[in-house]
């Protein structure tokens, strides 16, 4: 039997080669695990808002995105429950160009108008808004991708000011992240963004759940338990850990971007410590009540 097909055959190279596809399912997994654990753990920004800054009315333009979507309703129910309203909701498509048509249609007479973006869309709307002169008679507020530091890179003094909550920024003043963040820019030479931060974390959950089970991967639920186990303390966001349904338990920083040594960042100015994806609700009561989409929960004030 020629030596290349003994090798193909071994049960040594199947097992390396089941290690590898197991560990890139694992790596999209946690990939995917980190979006959804923003989705989740964002939930506090109405709510956090309104008790920084007293906030009765707010309007809300953001991405438009699948029904059912979590990352952009629940600003809503946060902010009537601090006893504030949203009174409007815009949806501007993924990808505008020219955001004139929908602010145009921005309610003047609100405390904030909360945004919700990333990317492109998220330097495009910052910097048509304050070229529309709003910057100065409306606080801008939002979700933590609208300066996240992705974007913010590019962006200019249109953003200086903007409120928002994320449980990661590079301007957090822990031993851990400015390891993380020195040695991030020394490698890529720009400053790392919270997409930067989470899939690193995840490699470090991934290996230190590979290590605990000495790289035994074909029992699964052994697998997810040392996975669950794994010590995140020292994490670069803050102390992390699993909650019983595999979530996130972690620090949500509400961050204000200021000019720091010539460049903007997003400074934290409060620190909500150990969120859960069910905020200050009991889990049993938070899941008995229906998706979040657009109509849920539904804009009363609108």
């Amino acid at each position: 039997m020629p030596a290349t097909v003994r090798l193909v055959l071994a049960p040594r190279w199947w097992g390396w080669h089941l290690l590898l596809v197991v560990a890139v399912g694992a790596m999209g997994w946690l990939g995917w695990w980190q979006l959804q654990s923003f989705e989740d753990a964002d939930r506090p920004d109405g709510d956090v808002t309104t008790r920084a800054v007293p906030l009765d009315r707010v309007t809300a333009p953001g991405d438009r995105l699948r029904p059912g979507d979590p990352g952009r309703q629940v600003t809503a129910s946060g902010t009537w429950e601090a006893g504030g309203q949203v009174v409007q909701k815009l949806w501007p498509p993924l990808g505008t160009a020219d955001f004139a048509p929908y602010i145009s249609q921005l309610k003047r007479d609100v405390d904030a108008i909360y945004a919700q973006f990333s990317g492109a869309d998220a330097l495009r709307f910052g910097k048509q808004f304050a070229e529309a002169g709003l910057k100065e008679r409306l606080p801008l507020i939002g979700g933590g991708t609208f300066v996240d530091e992705h974007v913010l890179r590019v962006q200019g003094d249109e953003v200086l000011g903007v409120i928002t909550a994320l449980h990661y920024s590079a301007a957090l003043q822990t031993p851990a992240n400015k390891k993380f963040a020195a040695a991030y820019e020394a490698k890529y030479k720009q400053i790392p963004s919270y997409y930067s931060e989470g899939t690193y974390v995840a490699g470090v959950a991934l290996k230190a759940a590979l290590e605990a089970t000495g790289g035994d991967i074909e029992n699964v639920d052994k697998f997810l338990a040392a996975l669950r186990r794994v010590d995140l303390s020292e994490s670069p966001r803050g102390p992390m850990r699993f909650d019983d349904y595999g979530n996130p338990i972690m620090n949500i920083y509400v961050r204000k971007v200021e000019r720091v040594n010539g460049r903007l960042q997003n400074t934290v100015i409060h620190t909500f410590p150990m969120v859960s994806q069910f905020w200050t609700y009991r889990p049993e009561e938070f899941l008995k009540h229906p998706v979040y989409s657009r109509d849920y929960p539904p804009c009363k004030a609108c």
